[in-house]
């Protein structure tokens, strides 16, 4: 018979949690049930959670700063199913926050050592974040706009300042200098420059970036911007999130 593919996963579910967190040094199961607990009566029952431990914060007492991550295990399986019925076996299964925190850091001109302001125009809505210390410390997912005569420029620089007032607000910090934006729609991609000046920051192209790291001619089918995901899955190192079910 013919070996089946493994495969990284990137799911957009209509919700999620991404939280860093400190907690008392506990196994990686005991943290897993801690945080279905905590986390169900947020968002309900039917959870996958996952976590990654990012570092360790001397005390007394000492606690460990823990990335979590929970999304809807119905909605996780429906999407695998499809994933498996096409010949794919799911190794690891991320988040669009996730796997766009890994590509960014992979193509930033500058290593992350501050808080870094990320946005990707996706297929189903716009992702904003700002991740520090290998983590995403604030996300939102924005569903695209439907209204029709808005600028979507506009939309952008709205959700884009409502997003870092959020975070400046919750976590008390500041961002860099600059902001990475990658798109799926090459036409979005063109308004970058003035994007640019609409934000008053500069702007890095993350699909130039990941042009670079592709065959020559793909971005005439397939605009950089959807390739970001996949890169940022296929960096996903062992020990990270991954909400793989049983």
């Amino acid at each position: 018979g013919i070996a089946t593919r493994s495969s990284h996963v990137v799911l957009a579910p209509s919700t999620s949690v991404h939280r860093t967190l400190l907690l008392p040094p506990m196994s990686a199961g005991e943290r897993r049930l801690f945080l279905e607990r905590e986390l169900g009566r947020e968002v309900g029952a039917g959870l996958l959670v996952d976590s990654q431990p990012l570092r360790t914060v001397e005390g007394p007492p000492r606690k460990d700063e823990v990335l979590a991550v929970a999304i809807p295990g119905a909605e996780t399986d429906q999407a695998l199913a499809g994933v498996m019925a096409a010949g794919l076996s799911p190794r690891l299964v991320t988040t669009v926050p996730l796997a766009l925190t890994r590509a960014a850091e992979a193509l930033a001109p500058e290593s992350f050592d501050r808080p870094t302001a990320v946005a990707h125009w996706g297929f189903q809505g716009l992702t904003i974040l700002v991740a520090d210390g290998g983590a995403p410390k604030l996300t939102r997912e924005v569903p695209h706009l439907a209204a029709p005569g808005i600028d979507p420029r506009d939309w952008f620089v709205t959700e884009f300042q409502r997003s870092i007032r959020q975070y400046t607000q919750t976590v008390k910090g500041v961002t860099g200098g600059s902001v990475l934006i990658g798109s799926v729609d090459a036409r979005f991609e063109a308004q970058f420059a003035d994007l640019e000046t609409r934000l008053g920051m500069p702007v890095v192209n993350l699909n130039e970036a990941m042009r670079n790291l592709l065959p020559e001619a793909s971005d005439e089918a397939h605009p950089a911007g959807v390739f970001l995901l996949a890169l940022g899955a296929a960096l996903s190192a062992p020990g990270a999130v991954n909400l793989l079910p049983p």
